[in-house]
């Protein structure tokens, strides 16, 4: 990045990124505190992730994550309620992260762990994390090997 003539400046400035190769024999330092900056940009991975994005945006992913994340989130709260355990996560917004009290959290994680399941055991609680790529199966995957981890120690 240090030299004035770059991919992410032709990409700045609109140009087609590899229709010319860089001269470095013309090489310029450029003007600002770039020219301290040392190596190259991944280029190719910033244009893979702006295809990426676009992809998402075209496919309304975001509005489709957020509705989908909020079904699994209220899955799982009325499930873990069902089971007479605590969400301690606020419901009234939106994040993909829900957690509940729990006596032994650790315990409750490496069993789950064990069965392909992860969750963030934290202090008297676990945290769960369904993403856009989690399904209703996966929750109720969850909760069932919740259910036979919570009547064992009954």
């Amino acid at each position: 990045m240090g030299i004035d003539d770059n991919q992410v400046s032709r990409r700045l400035r609109g140009e087609k990124l590899f229709e010319r190769p860089i001269d470095i024999s013309m090489y310029m330092p450029t003007k600002d505190a770039a020219r301290l900056e040392w190596g190259t940009w991944p280029i190719i991975a910033f244009e893979g992730t702006l295809a990426s994005m676009r992809l998402l945006l075209r496919y309304e992913v975001p509005h489709r994550f957020e509705e989908h994340t909020n079904r699994l989130i209220r899955h799982l709260a009325d499930s873990l309620g069902d089971l007479g355990l605590k969400v301690t996560t606020p419901l009234d917004g939106h994040a993909a992260i829900l957690t509940f009290e729990y006596s032994d959290p650790y315990g409750l994680a490496e069993f789950l762990g064990r069965n392909g399941i992860v969750v963030s055991p934290r202090p008297g609680t676990i945290r769960v994390s369904p993403h856009g790529y989690n399904t209703v199966d996966e929750i109720e995957k969850f909760i069932e090997a919740l259910r036979v981890y919570i009547r064992a120690r009954a």
